[in-house]
């Protein structure tokens, strides 16, 4: 409430333009998800490398989750406005980095930098949100974050394949087409955004110093080795594998940052990395659960639909992208329903019951199809899983907003954040985890005496070039892409039961009713009253 003034003295036009802001940075931020899910064949034949691969699709993720919370921390401590306009340029430093890198380790770091400013932009965006917004229009801005997100997800395939497929333009001005795009999102900001410290009485040097690095630190090792473990895990390991190391590395940092955020241990409670406020208040724990269940759902379907139809229809890129339209528009618009029917049904449980019944039901449904099954059926279960996912994706960050008590209110960005980012990088890595090693074990029994290497099943697992598909023994190519499709068909196990997961725990909510009326009410005789006084 003591933002207030902030607020008011915001010109009508800055409200609209802080509208356009948050949609199209969040679009960014969409497009840099899945531009590189049509690039990597371009990026693979550019520098080779095929064990790489898996990180330059992950690192975008995984550098989002890992800095998130230190992120955070610092936000807290600065200009709002300034702290926005410093992950534009950041995200301008990681775009430059990816498009003109001569190495693959070069797009890897790239695409971690970009993954880093794509958080801090995306929870400044929140926490303005969260200051600015009155309660009946938190669920619109959010309905709008998650619309720009989709629609980034659907031209970042186009736009890419199409710069990939041009010998003039080469796959790196997939990147540099970001550049005029950030350049948009800076004067915006300079225009729409206010000047606004959440903690103006702290000096940023002692504040810098009160936050909890030794937490920053586990928080990222403990994700860093978890996503290391997985990308590098074969189907058998012998007991004196390098990743064997990397798995009791992770037990080990897991253990220490759990019991160094429970016991708060070289910090102080209310300065610890993770938002504890938000995730052992009853509301706030349940609705982040059920928003890493919904990103599982999405990041499955997301990354394996387009998969599937490249590997059982031939779809390039375009393609690809057209065949995804049903699941991305239902998406869409299951994010603005949801930031409509929010104020409506009030009780928001009934959503995520829901969003998970479609999400695990469509999940369950893909895991019937095969190579034969007809297109529009495949394309309605995208749908449904789309519908589930769009209705309880974005669903969390209004409900925080009018639910949590004022302590821990400004929280609800960091927890949303990591819910989403988090959810996303587990469920991809566990994915890719799977698919790599069932995925080999199906391809290699298919081709059992056809002379592949086993160099050449990976990289037809990867979706680059491989003699496998162009074997002219037709028995043999239709072998493998079953083969391929039983592994990819096995990954919507993840997403069923997440589905199912998000169900259980929208029972156990409160089942409380929404009073946005009240909210509001509410708020405006705070703000008088500060007037007044």
């Amino acid at each position: 409430m003591r933002f207030a003034k902030v607020r008011d003295g915001l010109a009508g036009w800055q409200w609209g333009l802080f509208h356009v802001l948050i949609f199209f940075g969040a679009m960014l931020s969409g497009y840099d998800v899945s531009n590189v899910a049509t690039i990597q064949v371009s990026i693979y034949r550019a520098y080779g490398h095929i064990d790489l691969l898996p990180w330059v699709v992950t690192a975008f993720s995984l550098g989002n989750a890992a800095t998130n919370p230190i992120f955070d921390q610092i936000m807290k401590l600065v200009d709002l406005k300034w702290f926005t306009l410093g992950s534009w340029m950041l995200f301008v430093v990681g775009t430059a980095v990816t498009g003109a890198s001569p190495t693959i380790e070069g797009v890897i770091v790239g695409r971690t930098l970009l993954g880093i400013a794509g958080g801090a932009g995306y929870i400044a965006l929140l926490t303005y949100n969260t200051i600015l917004a009155k309660p009946a229009e938190h669920a619109r801005v959010n309905g709008l974050i998650g619309m720009g997100f989709a629609v980034g997800i659907i031209i970042g395939p186009i736009i890419g394949g199409a710069f990939a497929e041009n010998e003039h333009a080469t796959w790196r001005w997939a990147f540099y087409i970001c550049l005029p795009w950030l350049a948009i999102l800076i004067l915006l900001t300079l225009l729409a955004c206010p000047n606004v410290r959440l903690r103006p009485q702290q000096s940023v040097l002692k504040g810098l110093g009160q936050i909890d690095w030794v937490g920053a630190g586990l928080h990222i090792a403990t994700l860093v080795l978890f996503d290391a473990a997985c990308i590098f895990s074969g189907s058998t390991l012998p007991w004196n594998s390098g990743v064997i190391a990397i798995w009791v590395l992770f037990g080990v940092f897991l253990s220490l940052y759990t019991v160094q955020q429970s016991l708060s241990l070289f910090t102080v409670p209310t300065r610890r990395i993770l938002p504890i406020g938000v995730m052992t208040h009853r509301t706030g724990l349940l609705v982040m659960l059920c928003t890493v269940f919904a990103a599982c759902g999405y990041g499955i379907a997301l990354y394996y639909l387009p998969l599937f139809y490249a590997f059982t229809r031939g779809d390039d890129a375009i393609q690809t992208a057209v065949h995804m339209l049903p699941y991305i528009c239902v998406y869409i618009a299951a994010v603005i329903g949801s930031g409509v029917f929010l104020p409506m049904v009030r009780r928001y449980a009934a959503l995520y019951v829901v969003g998970g019944v479609l999400i695990a039901a469509g999940s369950g449904a893909m895991m019937s199809v095969n190579q034969d099954t007809s297109l529009s059926q495949t394309m309605g279960i995208g749908a449904i899983i789309g519908f589930g996912v769009g209705l309880t994706m974005q669903l969390g960050a209004s409900i925080m907003a009018l639910a949590l008590p004022d302590n821990i209110r400004m929280d609800s960005s960091i927890a949303m954040s990591l819910a989403l980012y988090t959810g996303t990088t587990v469920a991809l890595a566990i994915a890719g985890c799977i698919f790599q090693n069932i995925g080999f074990q199906f391809l290699s029994e298919a081709l059992s005496g056809s002379g592949f290497s086993a160099a050449e099943i990976h990289e037809a697992l990867a979706g680059v070039e491989s003699p496998i598909w162009a074997a002219s023994n037709g028995a043999d190519l239709r072998a493998a892409i079953a083969a391929v499709t039983s592994a990819i068909i096995r990954l919507f196990y993840l997403s069923t039961v997440a589905g199912a997961l998000m169900v259980v725990s929208a029972f156990v909510m409160k089942w409380e009713a929404l009073d946005f009326k009240k909210t509001a009410k509410k708020k405006a005789t705070v703000e008088d009253g500060q007037q007044t006084a």
